[in-house]
């Protein structure tokens, strides 16, 4: 028996109907029950309406274009949107021409396809086809995460909310509560669906996300008002994630700027034994024994010391049996160093050293260098024409301390963490936070004024919480919190557990309304399945491919942050070796600009994607040694010309003569007041010979 002629039961109905009459009438003439088996819109058969919207998409698209009478101007468009530069531009820009935009006839192009009864489309797409015919912008805030697949999230462009059903695996899969997004929705029969792509709105400050889609609309001229911004959002989808975008890097590079992380260090010379010197720096109560990692080793230290900061004010909780961190010193045979965060620490490190050695130590020179400063020089300013300016104020302020806490025996760094998130939590209650006007939370609970604040402050609290457990694989819990300070509207189940999420700074989420493939994991070190660069010829290069090398070397990163992490990501040690070999030879700014000539040297060599070869600190240390000795004090004044002696016996003296040119050029550009000194110039020009030396050896010496 064929299969439209198959009988089955039809509890709609109360009869029995056959296959074809079942899938040519269900939902649409027959009040299908949620829990039919042959209902391809019930949420258990989830996979089969994936199955069905597939196919609709092509006959969708098949007829957006036969609709037009200007095909070749709308597949242009088309192209341009789906091959342009945003995750969201192809989508948005179907949405709009099939459900939004009208012409002269008044009708939208799905209306003139309903009107056309939905020519090539069976029941099942007819009836999905109307659903997303009701697609709308909507900008939802998750409430809880209830399996796999299904999510309850409220519309906060809706007055007065109510929770809405949501099926989507991969939202599910990546959902955490609280986190809002701007994102497409429509209604099923039996839940809502998510689709195309949402754009995640962040924590700023105790800024509600309506407060930043409204004021990024009004910044670029759209209405304030919820649904006639939720049609002028699906016109200028992409218009608001650029904004969001160029809002976000400038308020991250304001950050940076003002962010209290200067790493100092300085050096002494021992003027009495090692074995004394120990024994009166042990003698200090505030100093306690530490471990030194295998470049310090490499270095020549023998031993290292943790100095406590016993008049640190800290306004954050520290977990019990954690004790702020002054500083560490370093101990070697015949000289030590001392590091610190921060000039103010590293200044009163130095006088309590100084203080506690006397004669015994001298000082040799210091370095301080402005991490923040050099990182907000990275990080590329947002575009201003789409800042709106009142997003900016007040700029997030960071300040960096460090603590210690001794593990306990025979415990886990990952329990030990554990503990000390809970121990910062049990805290938080009774701490006076600056965003609730210095008040405690428990105080804010009961403060009508400050109540909504601190609704919004612990709803970030969840996020953040619910979203380390989603990257670490953890199942901690933070509800018992939020039942202390009496916010019940809060206290929602937690999402059930779930695969560690591979994170990532993106400022949207992965597509929805979709079924991603799993993603393959990745070993836990950077590049160990990184291929090696390719071995290099001979002869070194000539000028054009040294120039050719260089040029495709700057041609792959937008910006120096991206250089730096993909640096990182390759295992090089390339900058920290590089601060070592240039301290009390360069400042933070001349460091700064010497990293973006090192990064050109480096993937000229190394392009990106490849395991960094091993460079050997030690021979890089005499070779610096070995060519300064080589400049006499006059030369260390004089102008550039007098270094060519360091370009003609370079293994590759091209690549170098090309970054001496770019480096003298680009001094001559910056401002005065940053233009690093002739003495600095010849220093930074040894380094590149003495990096390009060791990468040269390494890649011909694996």
């Amino acid at each position: 028996m064929g299969k439209a002629f198959q009988q089955r039961r039809c509890p709609a109905i109360g009869r029995e109907i056959s296959a074809a009459d079942c899938g040519d009438n269900r939902i649409s003439r027959y009040a299908c029950p949620a829990d039919c088996g042959h209902n391809p819109f019930a949420p258990v058969n989830y996979a089969r309406l994936l199955e069905i919207e597939d196919g609709l998409d092509e006959k969708t698209l098949a007829w957006l274009f036969a609709d037009t009478a200007e095909r070749p101007a709308l597949a242009q468009a088309f192209r341009c949107a789906v091959e342009g530069g945003s995750p969201h531009a192809g989508h948005a820009f179907t949405s709009w021409q099939l459900f939004f935009r009208l012409e002269t006839d008044g009708l939208t192009c799905a209306q003139r396809w309903e009107r056309a009864g939905f020519l090539g489309l069976k029941n099942d797409e007819r009836v999905l086809f109307r659903a997303k015919m009701q697609v709308r912008i909507a900008l939802l805030e998750i409430r809880s995460v209830l399996d796999e697949q299904r999510l309850e999230v409220v519309d906060l462009f809706s007055s007065g909310p109510v929770p809405l059903r949501v099926v989507d695996r991969s939202l599910a899969k990546q959902a955490v509560r609280f986190a809002p997004m701007v994102a497409w929705v429509f209604p099923l029969p039996y839940f809502w669906r998510v689709a195309g792509t949402a754009l995640v709105i962040p924590d700023w400050a105790l800024l509600e996300p309506g407060e930043i889609v409204t004021e990024l609309a009004r910044h670029l001229g759209g209405p304030a008002e919820p649904e006639p911004l939720r049609r002028w959002l699906a016109e200028h989808f992409v218009r608001l994630s650029e904004a969001l975008d160029a809002t976000a890097r400038e308020r991250r590079r304001l950050t940076l700027a003002q962010i209290d992380a200067k790493w100092g260090s300085a050096v002494y010379e021992l003027r009495a034994p090692f074995a004394e010197c120990r024994a009166a720096l042990d003698a200090v109560a505030e100093v306690n024994q530490d471990d030194l990692d295998g470049k310090e080793r490499r270095e020549g230290f023998a031993e290292a010391r943790t100095w406590f900061d016993a008049a640190s004010q800290s306004a954050i909780a520290l977990p019990e049996g954690s004790r702020p961190v002054l500083g560490r010193v370093l101990l070697g045979q015949t000289f030590w160093r001392i590091e610190a965060m921060g000039g103010d620490r590293l200044a009163r490190l130095r006088g309590k050293l100084e203080t506690c050695l006397g004669g015994r130590l001298r000082f040799t020179g210091e370095r301080l260098d402005d991490l923040g400063a050099r990182l907000a020089m990275g990080e590329p300013p947002g575009i201003p024409a789409l800042v709106p300016h009142r997003l900016l104020e007040p700029a997030p302020r960071l300040h960096l301390m460090s603590s210690q806490l001794a593990m306990p025996p025979g415990g886990s760094q990952k329990k030990m963490l554990a503990e000390m998130e809970q121990a910062y939590l049990r805290a938080f209650s009774d701490q006076p936070i600056p965003a609730l006007d210095g008040r405690t939370p428990r105080d804010a609970a009961g403060d009508p004024v400050l109540r909504p604040k601190l609704v919004r402050l612990m709803k970030s609290q969840v996020r953040g919480h619910d979203q380390k457990n989603l990257q670490t694989g953890c199942d901690t819990d933070i509800n018992w919190l939020l039942r202390e300070l009496g916010l019940d509207e809060l206290d929602v189940p937690p999402p059930p557990p779930r695969p560690p999420l591979e994170t990532g700074d993106t400022g949207g989420m992965e597509p929805l309304g979709e079924e991603d493939e799993p993603r393959e994991g990745r070993d836990d070190e950077p590049n160990a399945f990184s291929p090696e660069a390719d071995p290099l010829p001979d002869e070194p290069f000539d000028l054009d491919e040294a120039a050719r090398r260089l040029n495709t070397a700057l041609g792959e990163f937008d910006t120096a942050a991206e250089a730096l992490n993909e640096l990182e990501a390759s295992g090089a040690t390339l900058v920290p070796d590089a601060s070592e070999l240039t301290a009390d030879l360069l400042n933070g700014t001349e460091f700064s600009c010497l990293v973006t000539f090192l990064l050109q040297a480096w993937f000229a060599l190394v392009p990106p994607g490849c395991r960094a070869p091993p460079l050997r600190l030690p021979a890089m240390r005499e070779a610096m040694r070995h060519e300064l000795a080589l400049v006499t004090p006059r030369e260390m004044s004089g102008s550039m010309e007098t270094l060519q002696i360091f370009v003609s016996d370079c293994r590759q003296p091209a690549l170098l003569q090309v970054l001496v040119a770019r480096l003298s050029d680009s001094a001559k550009k910056m401002p005065k007041n940053m233009r690093p000194k002739a003495e600095a110039k010849v220093a930074m020009v040894v380094v590149l010979k003495v990096v390009l030396d060791e990468l040269d050896h390494a890649l011909r010496h694996p």
